[in-house]
């Protein structure tokens, strides 16, 4: 009796789960009422893309779009009779700086139907990336005790080697490229000169973008809030308030009323608002007149051979784009008679580069057949570079963080750790004096040393080979720029590393355009 109890509970847990999700699955975008406001919540990350799975979503916190959806639904929304206004709340976000841009222009996009934009935060606080955001709305509102950050940027390093020193951990390390910074962490206590010079170019960069767009926002004099923005600090709500970054010390219930009246509901009425989540389901996948298609491959998360997942990598924390996935997009979308234009979106670190280098012969195999354009995320560098110098076109975001033409192997040496800390000892025999230099147990000896910096010295020279025939440039104009330095989508246009800026959006109407095809009408598939 009790066996038949448990089996009859997992059945109907099962039946459950299964009702919950063809109900989610067969749901359609529910009806929107007239005089409704979008609410669209701008806190944590956003990622490229969404499953859609709704198990994911529940159980594993997926989120129920991505970056795509949310940007092709604020835009929708201006040109939807049903909505009247748009509500931004920010939180305590991690949106890199390239998709704020992308979330930025829809909200402009938006605020050319004449409908009104409001902004607020949902966490009584609005640092300078939070207020990137809501300066795009026309009127930008905080409690009057928030604190409101506005006291520039920074850029830190965590570094390891006096952990990894008191562990008895030896880091081996073998580099192409002094601006190559990822392994400075585990051998320096501070940045490099390379390092800290790179860094503080990308932070002008970002600051002045910042400048630039939020004084043109607010009609704020640029020369003057640069000057105060890089040498004075702003933390109270009140003085936000003054200097005329926000509009006005509101609660939530007060900004209600307001989005009441400029709707044109009466104060008896209930604000009627729709969810992002809930209007993006109609803006998933555009549908154009046209039967022809562009495709979208994602390239999104650290390279290495196999199958793609989106279990955080421990040395990016974002998921792992394996090469076999990424090639068997590639083909499905070449070999498509609908395919007429392929986009690759790449949002990568980097990682093993013979993953990227056979990720770049399947883009270089499909640029022979169709228009072929890469649009460049938060980030592509390194390996994410590799692969995007096989599209004859290359779109980036302003503050995309690209190049990072550069090589390095690294390993840790814990045998020290091991004997001195665990009292583990090891020993071996082997039919060679190499057979164990890659095991972890030991230290590299001179000649291993000499080997792996052949490796990585020739890999370093075929990237570079590879940028200079994918970009038409002598290979001493990339040794310039290479050195594994990163670049943002400005510095990299300047250098002719990228061709234009701009988000996935123009990257979708380039491609369109180069195959012949009505941007307007073509359909969008991913």
């Amino acid at each position: 009796m009790f066996g038949t109890l448990i089996a009859l509970s997992v059945s109907f847990m099962l039946m459950m789960i299964f009702v919950f999700i063809m109900a989610a699955g067969s749901s359609t975008s529910p009806p929107v009422r007239s005089q409704s406001t979008l609410v669209v919540p701008l806190s944590g990350s956003i990622p490229e893309t969404a499953s859609g799975d709704p198990i994911a979503q529940s159980f594993f916190g997926e989120s129920p779009y991505g970056l795509f959806d949310m940007t092709e639904a604020i835009k929708r929304a201006g040109e939807d009779r049903r909505i009247d206004a748009l509500w931004l709340k920010t939180g305590l976000t991690t949106i890199s700086w390239a998709s704020m841009q992308s979330i930025r222009r829809a909200i402009l996009a938006f605020k050319e139907s004449g409908k009104p934009v409001f902004a607020s935060s949902t966490t009584y606080y609005m640092s300078e990336r939070e207020y990137f955001l809501a300066s795009a709305a026309d009127s930008v509102f905080l409690d009057p005790e928030s604190l409101f950050e506005m006291n520039g940027f920074v850029a830190s390093t965590t570094h390891y080697s006096n952990l990894l020193e008191k562990l008895h951990v030896s880091p081996q390390i073998v580099r192409a490229g002094s601006y190559k910074s990822a392994v400075e962490p585990y051998t320096q206590t501070h940045m490099s000169e390379e390092n800290r010079s790179q860094a503080r170019a990308l932070l002008q960069d970002i600051s002045g973008v910042f400048v630039s767009e939020v004084s043109a926002a607010r009609n704020l004099d640029p020369a003057a809030f640069r000057i105060r923005f890089e040498t004075e600090a702003t933390l109270m709500a009140q003085s936000a308030l003054e200097e005329g970054y926000i509009d006005g010390l509101l609660f939530d219930d007060q900004i209600r009323e307001l989005l009441l009246h400029r709707t044109g509901l009466k104060d008896s009425d209930k604000l009627r608002e729709v969810t992002l989540e809930t209007y993006a389901r109609s803006a998933r996948s555009r549908t154009g007149r046209s039967s022809d298609e562009v495709a979208i491959v994602y390239a999104v998360g650290m390279m290495m051979a196999g199958s793609s997942s989106d279990v955080p990598n421990p040395l990016s924390g974002g998921g792992t784009l394996g090469s076999n996935s990424f090639i068997k997009a590639i083909r499905r979308a070449r070999n498509s008679k609908k395919t007429k234009a392929i986009v690759i979106r790449v949002n990568s670190p980097g990682g093993q580069a013979a993953a990227a280098d056979a990720m770049l012969r399947e883009i270089r195999n499909a640029a022979a057949e169709v228009p072929v354009v890469v649009s460049m995320g938060d980030a592509a560098a390194s390996g994410g570079y590799w692969i995007a110098v096989g599209a004859p076109t290359i779109v980036a975001e302003p503050l995309t963080i690209t190049g990072s033409i550069g090589v390095f192997s690294m390993f840790f040496d814990i045998s020290g750790l091991l004997e001195d800390h665990l009292g583990i000892t090891s020993d071996n025999v082997s039919t060679g004096p190499y057979a164990d230099m890659l095991s972890g147990l030991r230290p590299y000896r001179p000649e291993e040393l000499r080997l792996m910096e052949g490796y990585t010295n020739e890999t370093y020279q075929k990237f570079i080979d590879l940028v200079a025939e994918g970009r038409n440039l002598p290979p001493d104009d990339v040794r310039s720029v290479a050195e594994g330095r990163i670049w943002t989508g400005i510095a990299a246009k300047e250098r002719g590393l990228v061709d234009e800026l701009g988000g996935l959006d123009a990257a979708i109407s380039l491609a369109a355009e180069q195959a012949n095809l009505n941007p307007d009408e073509v359909r969008i598939r991913s």
